[in-house]
Protein backbone atom coordinates (compact mmCIF):
# COMPACT_ATOMS: atom_id res chain seq x y z
CA UNK A 1 0.00 0.00 0.00
CA UNK A 2 1.58 3.57 -0.64
CA UNK A 3 2.03 5.52 1.97
CA UNK A 4 -0.17 9.56 1.28
CA UNK A 5 2.54 11.94 1.92
CA UNK A 6 1.43 14.90 0.46
CA UNK A 7 -2.12 16.87 1.15
CA UNK A 8 -1.84 20.29 -0.79
CA UNK A 9 -4.36 22.90 0.55
CA UNK A 10 -4.49 25.72 -2.38
CA UNK A 11 -5.01 29.14 -0.62
CA UNK A 12 -7.45 31.16 -2.65
CA UNK A 13 -5.73 35.14 -0.94
CA UNK A 14 -2.01 33.19 -2.32
CA UNK A 15 -1.24 33.21 -6.01
CA UNK A 16 -1.47 30.46 -7.81
CA UNK A 17 1.87 29.05 -8.43
CA UNK A 18 2.22 29.03 -4.73
CA UNK A 19 0.49 26.38 -2.40
CA UNK A 20 0.24 25.91 1.19
CA UNK A 21 1.67 22.39 1.98
CA UNK A 22 0.31 20.12 4.83
CA UNK A 23 1.48 16.73 4.63
CA UNK A 24 0.22 15.87 8.92
CA UNK A 25 -0.85 18.65 11.33
CA UNK A 26 -3.91 18.61 13.42
CA UNK A 27 -4.20 17.72 16.99
CA UNK A 28 -6.01 14.32 18.00
CA UNK A 29 -7.27 13.67 21.31
CA UNK A 30 -6.08 16.30 22.99
CA UNK A 31 -7.35 19.16 25.10
CA UNK A 32 -7.75 23.09 25.22
CA UNK A 33 -4.25 24.37 26.02
CA UNK A 34 -3.10 27.94 27.78
CA UNK A 35 -0.33 29.69 25.50
CA UNK A 36 1.01 29.95 28.95
CA UNK A 37 1.97 26.54 29.49
CA UNK A 38 3.28 26.72 25.63
CA UNK A 39 4.52 30.25 25.14
CA UNK A 40 6.96 28.46 22.58
CA UNK A 41 4.27 28.14 19.87
CA UNK A 42 3.19 29.76 17.48
CA UNK A 43 0.43 30.34 14.67
CA UNK A 44 2.00 30.39 11.00
CA UNK A 45 -0.81 32.37 8.90
CA UNK A 46 -2.10 33.99 5.68
CA UNK A 47 -3.54 37.41 6.06
CA UNK A 48 -6.11 36.34 3.86
CA UNK A 49 -6.74 32.65 4.65
CA UNK A 50 -5.45 32.30 8.24
CA UNK A 51 -3.85 29.56 10.36
CA UNK A 52 -2.30 26.99 8.27
CA UNK A 53 1.12 25.68 10.37
CA UNK A 54 2.65 26.01 13.43
CA UNK A 55 5.84 26.98 14.55
CA UNK A 56 8.18 27.13 18.14
CA UNK A 57 10.15 30.44 19.25
CA UNK A 58 13.95 30.07 18.75
CA UNK A 59 14.89 33.97 19.15
CA UNK A 60 13.01 36.88 19.36
CA UNK A 61 13.39 36.97 15.90
CA UNK A 62 13.26 33.83 14.52
CA UNK A 63 10.48 30.62 14.21
CA UNK A 64 11.17 27.23 13.64
CA UNK A 65 8.98 25.21 11.62
CA UNK A 66 8.39 22.57 9.22
CA UNK A 67 9.89 23.19 5.16
CA UNK A 68 6.97 21.59 3.43
CA UNK A 69 4.57 24.64 5.39
CA UNK A 70 6.46 27.42 3.88
CA UNK A 71 9.21 26.52 0.84
CA UNK A 72 8.05 28.60 -2.35
CA UNK A 73 6.58 30.96 -0.08
CA UNK A 74 6.94 34.48 -0.45
CA UNK A 75 7.62 36.34 3.19
CA UNK A 76 5.12 39.04 2.47
CA UNK A 77 2.59 35.93 2.58
CA UNK A 78 3.16 34.89 5.83
CA UNK A 79 2.91 36.65 8.96
CA UNK A 80 2.95 34.99 13.10
CA UNK A 81 0.87 35.02 16.25
CA UNK A 82 2.87 34.65 18.97
CA UNK A 83 0.94 35.13 22.60
CA UNK A 84 -2.43 33.77 22.07
CA UNK A 85 -4.04 30.61 22.74
CA UNK A 86 -6.45 31.61 19.81
CA UNK A 87 -5.35 31.72 16.44
CA UNK A 88 -7.97 34.01 15.62
CA UNK A 89 -7.02 37.09 17.90
CA UNK A 90 -4.94 38.25 20.93
CA UNK A 91 -0.93 38.79 21.41
CA UNK A 92 0.80 39.92 18.71
CA UNK A 93 1.44 39.46 14.98
CA UNK A 94 4.86 39.80 13.35
CA UNK A 95 5.59 39.79 9.64
CA UNK A 96 7.82 37.60 7.96
CA UNK A 97 11.49 39.09 6.59
CA UNK A 98 13.26 35.78 5.18
CA UNK A 99 12.39 32.39 5.03
CA UNK A 100 14.96 29.67 5.19
CA UNK A 101 14.53 26.13 4.05
CA UNK A 102 16.98 23.37 5.14
CA UNK A 103 19.38 22.35 1.92
CA UNK A 104 18.65 19.10 3.22
CA UNK A 105 14.69 19.63 2.12
CA UNK A 106 13.46 16.99 -0.33
CA UNK A 107 9.75 17.40 -0.83
CA UNK A 108 9.61 13.60 -3.01
CA UNK A 109 11.28 11.74 0.72
CA UNK A 110 9.59 14.63 3.40
CA UNK A 111 13.74 14.43 4.44
CA UNK A 112 15.30 17.53 6.17
CA UNK A 113 11.68 18.77 6.89
CA UNK A 114 12.64 21.86 8.93
CA UNK A 115 13.36 25.64 8.08
CA UNK A 116 13.31 29.20 10.11
CA UNK A 117 11.07 32.31 9.69
CA UNK A 118 13.27 35.52 10.71
CA UNK A 119 10.69 38.10 11.39
CA UNK A 120 10.72 41.83 10.68
CA UNK A 121 11.11 42.84 13.87
CA UNK A 122 12.10 40.82 17.63
CA UNK A 123 8.84 39.52 19.51
CA UNK A 124 8.47 40.91 22.93
CA UNK A 125 9.52 38.28 25.86
CA UNK A 126 6.72 37.84 28.14
CA UNK A 127 5.24 34.55 30.07
CA UNK A 128 3.28 34.18 26.90
CA UNK A 129 6.19 34.25 24.78
CA UNK A 130 8.76 33.00 25.29
CA UNK A 131 12.04 30.67 23.33
CA UNK A 132 12.22 27.03 24.11
CA UNK A 133 15.43 25.17 24.47
CA UNK A 134 16.83 22.76 21.35
CA UNK A 135 17.11 19.22 22.92
CA UNK A 136 20.74 17.65 22.51
CA UNK A 137 19.42 14.26 22.95
CA UNK A 138 17.51 11.94 21.34
CA UNK A 139 14.12 10.38 23.00
CA UNK A 140 13.96 6.60 23.92
CA UNK A 141 11.02 4.89 22.63
CA UNK A 142 7.78 5.13 25.72
CA UNK A 143 9.45 8.38 26.52
CA UNK A 144 6.20 10.62 26.96
CA UNK A 145 6.50 14.31 24.98
CA UNK A 146 3.87 17.10 24.19
CA UNK A 147 2.50 18.47 21.20
CA UNK A 148 0.24 21.30 20.52
CA UNK A 149 -1.49 22.90 17.39
CA UNK A 150 -4.18 24.66 15.82
CA UNK A 151 -4.84 21.82 13.51
CA UNK A 152 -8.20 20.12 12.97
CA UNK A 153 -9.37 17.93 15.54
CA UNK A 154 -11.47 15.36 13.10
CA UNK A 155 -9.94 14.43 9.59
CA UNK A 156 -13.50 12.63 8.76
CA UNK A 157 -14.83 14.53 5.28
CA UNK A 158 -12.03 16.97 4.79
CA UNK A 159 -10.99 17.00 1.17
CA UNK A 160 -8.94 19.14 -0.62
CA UNK A 161 -11.83 21.00 -1.19
CA UNK A 162 -13.29 21.73 1.70
CA UNK A 163 -11.94 23.95 4.38
CA UNK A 164 -11.23 22.60 7.71
CA UNK A 165 -13.12 23.20 10.65
CA UNK A 166 -10.21 24.54 12.79
CA UNK A 167 -10.56 24.93 16.56
CA UNK A 168 -10.35 28.67 18.05
CA UNK A 169 -8.36 27.20 21.19
CA UNK A 170 -4.96 25.75 21.31
CA UNK A 171 -4.67 22.19 21.60
CA UNK A 172 -2.09 19.86 23.23
CA UNK A 173 -1.82 16.35 23.83
CA UNK A 174 0.57 13.41 25.12
CA UNK A 175 2.11 11.05 23.24
CA UNK A 176 4.21 8.10 23.46
CA UNK A 177 7.88 7.77 21.60
CA UNK A 178 7.51 4.80 18.85
CA UNK A 179 10.41 2.64 18.45
CA UNK A 180 12.49 3.85 15.30
CA UNK A 181 12.77 0.48 14.03
CA UNK A 182 8.89 -0.72 14.30
CA UNK A 183 7.87 2.48 12.81
CA UNK A 184 9.91 2.18 10.00
CA UNK A 185 8.11 -1.27 9.35
CA UNK A 186 4.69 0.19 9.63
CA UNK A 187 5.73 3.03 7.51
CA UNK A 188 7.13 0.79 4.80
CA UNK A 189 10.75 2.22 5.11
CA UNK A 190 10.15 5.67 4.60
CA UNK A 191 11.58 6.89 7.67
CA UNK A 192 15.52 8.56 7.39
CA UNK A 193 17.81 9.42 10.02
CA UNK A 194 15.93 12.67 10.47
CA UNK A 195 13.24 11.37 11.41
CA UNK A 196 11.24 9.88 14.74
CA UNK A 197 7.73 8.84 15.08
CA UNK A 198 5.43 9.66 17.80
CA UNK A 199 1.94 8.51 18.88
CA UNK A 200 -0.46 6.29 20.46
CA UNK A 201 -0.49 2.53 17.83
CA UNK A 202 -4.29 2.70 18.38
CA UNK A 203 -4.35 6.16 16.81
CA UNK A 204 -6.35 7.95 19.85
CA UNK A 205 -3.94 10.59 20.09
CA UNK A 206 -1.85 12.00 17.18
CA UNK A 207 -0.76 15.46 14.83
CA UNK A 208 -2.47 15.93 11.78
CA UNK A 209 -3.46 18.75 8.99
CA UNK A 210 -2.16 21.92 9.95
CA UNK A 211 -0.42 21.21 13.17
CA UNK A 212 2.80 20.90 10.73
CA UNK A 213 5.59 22.65 11.80
CA UNK A 214 4.36 22.93 14.86
CA UNK A 215 6.79 21.28 18.69
CA UNK A 216 7.06 18.12 19.85
CA UNK A 217 8.14 18.82 23.80
CA UNK A 218 9.51 17.24 26.50
CA UNK A 219 11.02 18.52 29.86
CA UNK A 220 10.69 22.28 28.32
CA UNK A 221 12.72 21.55 25.49
CA UNK A 222 12.07 21.19 21.55
CA UNK A 223 12.85 17.80 19.99
CA UNK A 224 10.61 17.52 17.52
CA UNK A 225 8.85 19.23 14.07
CA UNK A 226 5.32 17.79 13.32
CA UNK A 227 6.07 16.52 9.84
CA UNK A 228 3.49 13.56 8.04
CA UNK A 229 2.26 10.42 8.33
CA UNK A 230 0.44 8.05 6.37
CA UNK A 231 -3.18 9.49 7.57
CA UNK A 232 -4.54 10.59 11.28
CA UNK A 233 -5.76 8.99 14.02
CA UNK A 234 -5.69 5.95 11.96
CA UNK A 235 -4.32 2.52 13.99
CA UNK A 236 -0.85 1.44 12.85
CA UNK A 237 0.03 5.00 11.67
CA UNK A 238 2.38 6.82 14.01
CA UNK A 239 2.92 10.50 13.31
CA UNK A 240 6.24 11.38 12.06
CA UNK A 241 8.36 14.19 13.56
CA UNK A 242 11.89 15.85 12.39
CA UNK A 243 14.28 15.47 14.78
CA UNK A 244 16.23 18.73 15.72
CA UNK A 245 18.79 17.12 17.68
CA UNK A 246 20.04 16.78 13.63
CA UNK A 247 19.85 20.55 12.59
CA UNK A 248 21.43 21.76 16.08
CA UNK A 249 24.54 23.55 13.72
CA UNK A 250 22.31 24.33 10.95
CA UNK A 251 20.28 26.59 13.30
CA UNK A 252 22.50 28.36 15.30
CA UNK A 253 24.67 28.99 11.99
CA UNK A 254 21.77 30.41 10.15
CA UNK A 255 20.39 32.21 13.83
CA UNK A 256 23.97 33.96 14.21
CA UNK A 257 23.85 35.55 10.13
CA UNK A 258 20.41 37.02 11.13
Amino acid sequence: MLIQLVSIILIPAISAKHAINSFKGRIIGGYDANIADYPYQVSIANPGFGHFCGGSIYKANTIITAAHCVDGIPPSEIIIRAGSSSRKGGGITINVEKIIVSNLWNEKTIDGDIALLILQKNLPISNNIKPIELATDNLKNGDIAYISGWGVTDDENVTEEIDPELPDNLQAVDVPIFDWKECNILLEGKLTKNMFCAGQIDGSKDSCRMDSGGPLVMNNKLYGIISWGRSCGKPNSPGVYTNVKNFIGWIKEISKEN
